[in-house]
């Protein structure tokens, strides 16, 4: 039996079978058990008193209900204080709603042991007939999101027993996010981090139709789309801004001088488009992607990609016009732009911008 992993478990109003679950995963041997009472009624206080008493286990609370994220991130910040950290090699969380076997746990374990520079997943198979619409719907959308944007592909993005080894716990616990985009937000950092992730099938479990899960399904589930959408929605809008300044400068330019009609077109062109590339470059390059390398290393990458672009277009609506002359060319280089509009955004993420640090959570983090 692996004894060398700590236990992480964010609870929530608990039911009666946590005591006993906390109390199998101790006498298998987990030594360590960080127990976090995450704003839970008083009702409660009973079975969160009998659970004190188990001698493996360090309780923390949080007076109010902070979100599954925050207990997440308080217990990282509570396991690195702790004195006799390098005996473990890491932490595994655990959900409190018995959906994690301990066999489960126990592979885990096993396999965080045997990739210490990896985070390890337990991944539920959700082509089960008992897996509930919900869970089963939520959970294709957003793998198959998450493989389009960040090129992983993954059984379970939402699994809540994952294997964090010591190396990665440091930035980890920093990450965005106060509930379920949290975990989320992990995934990310790994593709942008090129942090390998690690998974085992692990058994599918549902409760009463896990009726007990405290996933909102709009609220959590708006912030997980937001964090998944949210840096290509500002490539978006960065995009259209660099647009209209072009075009406002271009109606400047023009106005203002004095030549043939074809020399002031092509002054006033080349002049708001310099101006209106490099605006487009400094947002990506700062507020997009948030690349710590320094400019000299990407701008030059930047004009050859928007000049491969450029030609691609003009190449590929010449031909596909030459092929079906019926259809005009405006129409055919709308849907030619938005395919290179979308190709541009990945190859600026992946070869452009290359982002040296996991994107933090610049709020410090709360005591408990």
């Amino acid at each position: 039996m692996i004894k060398s992993v700590a236990i992480i478990i964010p609870v929530l109003n608990p039911d009666s079978n946590l005591y006993s679950y906390i109390l199998r995963l101790a006498n298998s041997g987990y030594t360590k058990i960080i127990v976090v009472d995450d704003g839970s009624g008083p009702e409660f206080k009973e079975r969160f008193d009998q659970i004190k008493k188990i001698e493996e286990v360090d309780f923390l609370r949080h007076d109010i209900n902070l979100g599954k994220g925050r207990a997440i991130k308080d217990a990282l910040a509570y396991y690195e204080l702790l004195p006799d950290k390098n005996d473990f090699f890491g932490v595994i969380t655990v959900d409190a709603d018995g959906q994690h076997t301990i066999g489960d746990v126990n592979r885990l374990a096993a396999l965080m042991v045997n990739h210490p520079k990896a985070l390890s997943l337990g991944e539920r198979d959700f082509d089960q007939e008992k897996v509930p619409f919900r869970s089963k719907f939520g959970n294709s959308c957003t793998r198959n999101l998450f493989k389009i944007l960040y090129h992983i592909g993954l059984k379970d993005t939402q699994t809540g027993l994952r294997g964090i080894p010591n190396r990665l716990i440091p930035d980890f616990r920093k990450l965005a996010g106060d509930r379920y985009e949290y975990e989320m937000n992990m995934l990310i950092a790994c593709s942008q981090q090129r942090i390998p992730i690690k998974s085992i099938t692990i058994d599918t479990i549902y409760v009463d139709n896990n009726s007990s899960s405290h996933f909102h399904p709009i609220l959590d589930s708006f912030k997980i789309y937001k964090l998944l959408l949210g840096q290509f929605f500002k490539y978006s809008a960065v995009s259209i801004l660099s647009f209209l300044v072009d075009l406002l400068l271009y109606s400047v330019l023009a106005a203002g001088l004095e030549a043939s009609v074809t020399a002031y077109i092509m002054v006033a062109t080349i002049g708001a488009r310099a101006v209106s590339s490099f605006l487009n470059y400094f947002l990506n390059h700062r507020f997009v992607f948030k690349s710590t390398e320094k400019m000299g290393q990407t701008i030059w990458k930047y004009y050859l990609l928007a000049a491969l672009i450029a030609l691609t277009s003009g190449g590929v609506v010449t031909v596909i016009y030459r092929v079906i002359p019926k259809v005009h060319t405006t129409i055919i280089k709308a849907v030619v732009d938005t395919l290179l509009f979308m190709v541009s955004y990945q190859v600026q993420k992946i070869f452009i911008f290359k982002k040296n640090h996991i994107e933090r959570d610049n709020r410090r983090t709360r005591t408990v």
